[in-house]
């Protein structure tokens, strides 16, 4: 339905964090999904991306050479540039759009095999890691800031909407931040203490009492731990 764009099955299915979705330099695929949708799939395989860390020898990366590559097939894209805002798409449409992806899994099959094989596949799942650790304290400041007793409201509220900005911007890179809260019991596996303090009580006792830094992980891998206040 393009006037309500109401597909409750199909938001679901996109929201599973468990579920990897296979796209080639999606970018305005996961626009549009935001913006008629409200949904943002996290957990994306890009064949683009992955073909230039793997094949770091050719210049050749788009859909269209990958498919000739890895599965011998010549392909058109024409249909790619119809109008596909029209409501009644046709027949060429339609059909180009049900076997336009259909070598997608075999081309992420034998990128994974080169990614293996040169001992890259860690480089690909955690592209860009070095920007998006860089910008880590730039979000713990804006924290800091937000908590602070003596700014004004109308400043506050323009340092929120920024700051919530960034985290949904963060987010959709696969940047998250870790759940911890005081009161939580200290894991040196995932915690990092940086200071021990008496604890007023025995239930006190090995429990974090302060978060001074919050912790993030880039995918499944955590790239900060948060540091933390511990009760001893």
């Amino acid at each position: 339905n393009r006037e309500t764009y109401h597909a409750p099955n199909l938001v679901k299915t996109l929201s599973n964090t468990n579920t990897q979705f296979i796209m080639h330099y999606a970018r305005q695929d996961l626009l549009w999904l935001k913006y008629h949708l409200k949904v943002q799939p996290k957990n994306i395989f890009c064949t683009k991306v992955a073909s230039k860390i793997a094949r770091t020898a050719s210049s050749f990366h788009g859909y269209k050479d990958l498919v000739k590559e890895f599965c011998g097939k010549d392909i058109s894209k024409r249909e790619q540039q119809s109008d596909w805002g029209n409501p009644n798409l046709s027949e060429k449409q339609i059909k180009y759009a049900a076997s336009d992806t259909e070598y997608l899994f075999e081309i992420r099959k034998k990128l994974i095999n080169m990614l293996e094989r040169e001992k890259r596949i860690d480089l690909f799942k955690t592209a860009g890691k070095e920007v998006l650790s860089s910008l880590i304290p730039v979000v713990e400041d804006f924290k800091r800031a937000l908590n602070q007793d003596d700014v004004n409201q109308e400043d506050n509220q323009g340092i929120k909407l920024i700051y919530n900005k960034l985290i949904e911007t963060l987010k959709n890179q696969g940047l998250e931040e870790l759940e911890v809260e005081i009161g939580d019991s200290f894991d040196s596996e995932i915690h990092e203490a940086i200071s021990q303090i008496p604890a007023q009580n025995d239930d006190q006792k090995g429990k974090i009492i302060d978060i001074i830094e919050g912790g993030y992980k880039l995918g499944d891998q955590v790239i900060k731990f948060p540091k933390v206040v511990v009760a001893q």
